[in-house]
């Protein structure tokens, strides 16, 4: 029997470190498909992890997990841990096929920044088929699905949406889909949601035939419509967003390359309105002078509550009028809602200038104080900021709007000042005023 040698019993030993019962655990779940119960055992044992090897092969199992999962940005994530961290370990050469297999899934194209993409509707109805007739798709049908530009953003708003579709469509899973619809629990929204667009599937089918031809002329009736709430010459700096048609949830979002439209919310509500007022969104953060990733943790929270009332309140001058009407049965409850929580707003901003008083000079403190505000403020804030913005645009003019496209805080100087010409009293103490100040300072270059 030939010898080892040093070098090779070092590694015998370094191997052995790696694989403790919880690595070989996930790497059991791996290889018998189970990718949903292998991912979280490899998460929670990253930070309980003994050895750095055994911490790298369970970051090489969990992003393996996701992969297969084609939760493919949490795979990325998870892998680049693993290359900064594990360059040395032996795990890079024991695993090697799985590492390999990760490389090859997450290697996709940069999403689009323009243009249209109605047919990721086509793979969304051929795995919906498939588990409502209790087959799994194949990882290749997953893919195909979970790789189109829409379902890459739609996973970006909702990681778990594989899970939820599965638990929505599939009969041996009721009994689960049941309980988590019944408790409320993380997916029931979604399930919900994909149970009504399902029932309605040949008049969603018909809006994307029609949308094939009419599309285009919308985005740029919505472009122009965006366009009325920014400054002259803002939209024809850069080519039209791209446009993704999905069945996901019932809204439409913005992302950093273009928007997401949910079918079903089109069906019930239109689209151009929806479509401005997340185009607005899209272009006004052009102007933005401050970044989010660059606020301190301390301070982030509670800046973000105004960062939300700023962005909503005057997105919200492009779409919603004020009282807010009834499109469709499913936004009834949206509706009278905002338009309550709208009238409410002077006590809110009095609530919120209350909590920060309470915490300046604290970093918890603030951060608590931004929990609590946020529950001042629902649905992102839109209501709340609506009211601020429609103040300031009725009070100066729109042009009055754009100095706080550029911070939250010059939002809330020009709301003082149109609240003060209408003789209302201010909604902020000096102390507050002062805090501001201080951090559009800080912040604001």
């Amino acid at each position: 029997m030939r010898s080892l040698g040093f070098a090779g019993l070092l590694a015998l030993a370094a191997s052995a470190r790696a694989q403790t019962p919880l690595v070989d655990s996930v790497i059991k779940l791996n290889r018998a498909g189970l990718w949903e119960q292998a991912g979280p055992l490899a998460q929670q044992g990253f930070q309980q992890a003994k050895t750095v090897d055994e911490r790298c092969a369970l970051l090489v199992g969990g992003s393996y997990a996701l992969a297969q999962l084609t939760r493919l940005d949490a795979a990325r994530a998870t892998l680049r841990t693993f290359d900064r961290e594990c360059v040395e370990s032996p795990v890079v050469r024991q695993q090697a096929t799985d590492i390999a297999f990760v490389r090859s899934s997450i290697d996709l194209p940069a999403l689009p920044t323009t243009g249209v993409e109605l047919s990721a509707l086509d793979q969304f109805w051929t795995v919906t088929d498939l588990l409502r007739a209790d087959v799994e798709p194949t990882s290749g049908q997953w893919r195909a699905l979970l790789t189109t530009p829409t379902y890459r953003m739609v996973l970006t708003q909702n990681p778990n949406f594989r899970q939820h579709m599965s638990l929505a469509f599939k009969p041996s899973r009721r009994a689960e889909r049941d309980s988590v619809v019944k408790n409320r629990a993380n997916g029931a929204g979604t399930i919900a949601h994909l149970d009504r667009a399902l029932a309605a599937r040949e008049d969603i089918d018909r809006i994307r035939l029609a949308l094939e031809k009419t599309l285009v002329d919308s985005v740029a009736l919505a472009v122009r419509s965006a366009a009325r709430l920014l400054p002259a010459g803002t939209t024809e700096k850069r080519p039209k967003p791209f446009i993704a048609l999905g069945i996901y949830t019932y809204d439409g979002y913005a992302q950093g390359n273009g928007m997401i439209l949910d079918a079903l919310f089109v069906r019930e509500n239109g689209l151009t309105d929806l479509m401005a007022h997340e185009f607005h969104h899209m272009y006004a953060g052009d102007f933005s002078r401050m970044s989010r990733a660059g606020i301190g943790a301390g301070d982030a929270p509670i800046i973000g509550v105004f960062w939300s009332l700023r962005n909503e309140g005057i997105a919200d001058m492009v779409d919603k009028p004020y009282p807010l009407t009834v499109r469709s049965e499913a936004m009834a409850s949206y509706a009278k809602g905002y338009n309550e929580t709208y009238e409410k707003t002077p006590a809110v901003l009095r609530a919120i200038d209350s909590l920060i008083v309470g915490a300046i000079g604290d970093s918890a403190k603030l951060v608590a104080a931004a929990q609590q505000a946020r529950t001042l403020i629902p649905w992102n804030g839109h209501p709340n900021g609506a009211y601020m913005a429609r103040s300031i645009k009725d009070t100066f003019g729109v042009d009055s709007l754009f100095p706080a496209l550029a911070s939250p805080f010059a939002f809330v100087r020009v709301f003082r000042a149109a609240e003060a010409k209408k003789g209302n009293a201010s909604a902020f103490s000096a102390p507050t005023i002062a805090w501001l100040d201080a951090m559009e300072k800080k912040y604001v270059p």
